[in-house]
């Protein structure tokens, strides 16, 4: 079954959130080292779960996260209020301060606010993904692997989110690929870092693919470097002749052309003689 898009920030580390928050210039007074993340902590209304996909709490301050890939609206405003409003109902009984913030591809950086009348106004930051720049990131990458330098953990928090930046549902798809591809060609210094990078780029891969749930996994295959495993299961699938999201895929890798027919045969996990095929019959 595939992970919920409740998830995204789920699988961000304690030094990383603090790291990730960083990027968009957002600083509240939380201590990231008694930090715990309460996800997993169900809010119902009217037999509904209503929770935001992230909520961190130190004990003292709770920190909501939202990731919104459409443009915000009114019902997502009521939407947001109603998660604030009912987990502060259920859930803090010490009354904790409360911070809620977006996490968004589409809005630009600021405040925004949804009010009922004059005295019941929810105000709440938007911080901004457009203002990253996917090809300036991909390129600090690629040189700091062929220099063999060290990585900064915001240089690969922001490779895990190249993805996504890109507006262009095609070029959305590419990158992932090419993601993956320099993802594997990293070693990390620890862990932790790997696991958060690796995390976070499998949850928006699950928000991505959701319809294209084969290609999914394949390039979650790919992110955790299980690439024989997962060459094992192409194989079979192809046996099985279910391969046409694959192969649309690696079309538009070849029609790119940034990637030779063996990487390509490695990410979509096709026989590279049926790549060499495509290839010829565009």
């Amino acid at each position: 079954m595939p992970l919920g898009k409740d998830t995204t920030f789920k699988v961000i580390g304690k030094d990383f959130l603090k790291k990730f928050l960083e990027i968009f210039g957002f600083e509240i007074e939380i201590d990231y080292s008694q930090i715990e993340e309460l996800t997993g902590d169900l809010v119902l209304l009217e037999g509904e779960v209503k929770k935001p996909d992230a909520v961190f709490s130190d004990g003292k301050v709770v920190l909501m996260l939202e990731y919104q890939s459409t443009k915000l609206d009114i019902d997502d405003k009521k939407r947001f209020k109603v998660y604030v409003s009912v987990w502060d109902f259920q859930k803090n009984k010490d009354n904790k301060q409360i911070i809620f913030a977006v996490v968004s591809t589409v809005d630009e950086s600021g405040m925004v606010e949804y009010s009922i009348n004059d005295w019941d106004i929810f105000k709440f930051p938007i911080l901004s993904l457009k203002d990253l720049d996917s090809k300036q990131i991909i390129y600090t990458i690629e040189t700091k692997i062929k220099n063999q330098d060290t990585f900064s953990d915001r240089e690969l928090i922001e490779l895990a989110l190249t993805p996504i930046l890109p507006t262009n549902r095609k070029d959305i798809i590419n990158q992932f690929f090419e993601t993956a591809d320099l993802i594997s060609r990293i070693s990390f210094p620890n862990e932790d870092i790997k696991n958060s990078v690796c995390g976070l780029v499998l949850m928006l891969t699950n928000i991505y693919f959701d319809e294209l749930e084969e290609v999914r996994k394949k390039i979650q295959g790919v992110y955790m470097g299980k690439i024989d495993c997962v060459v094992e299961f192409g194989q079979e699938r192809y046996e099985e002749g279910i391969i046409d999201k694959s192969e649309e895929i690696a079309r538009r890798l070849i029609d790119d052309g940034g990637f030779s027919d063996e990487k390509i045969s490695e990410l979509v996990v096709l026989p590279l003689e049926r790549i060499v095929e495509l290839r010829n019959s565009l």
